[in-house]
């Protein structure tokens, strides 16, 4: 009497053990494409400000084992106000031995590049800061969409 009581159980329970399974499995794989590194050289950091950007399909043809990112950004203001700033990104190979001077990446072959110039008032160190991951967001988006335009994500290197 026992055993069928806990076989009805073991029945009812299944489809929603199921269901969590897959909603959990779901949940992993759309986590997976933002666990991304990047190299940054500017001061705004790099890695925490591409995980809602980076897709599924970059992720999967450029594994963040053995690729990473890497950036290159900046703004500079103007005296009289205003200021002009970049950011240029791309996808190399990381490499995984040390340098006595610190971290070491390869510079992209091929690059994204947004640019951005402000006229007018001055600009506080604030939205410095701010131009600044505006212009690293909008550049890695658009190697995103390089990325999905192309049946197998060809954007490291120029063809």
């Amino acid at each position: 009497m026992l055993g069928n009581y806990l076989r009805e159980i073991h029945n009812m329970l299944c489809p929603l053990k199921m269901a969590i399974i897959i909603g959990l499995a779901s949940l992993g794989i759309s986590a997976f494409a933002g666990q991304y590194s990047c190299t940054g050289y500017g001061d705004a950091g790099c890695s925490k400000h591409l995980n809602d950007i980076v897709t599924d399909k970059f992720t999967s043809k450029f594994p963040s084992a053995k690729y990473e990112i890497v950036a290159v950004y900046d703004f500079q203001t103007y005296s009289d106000g205003g200021g002009v700033g970049f950011a240029t990104v791309g996808v190399s190979p990381k490499v995984l031995e040390s340098h006595k001077y610190g971290e070491l990446s390869l510079m992209p072959i091929r690059r994204f590049t947004a640019t951005q110039r402000n006229t007018g008032d001055q600009v506080s160190p604030y939205q410095t800061t701010e131009f600044k991951i505006d212009l690293l967001r909008r550049a890695i988006q658009m190697m995103m969409e390089a990325c999905d335009r192309d049946a197998s994500c060809k954007i490291l290197k120029i063809e």
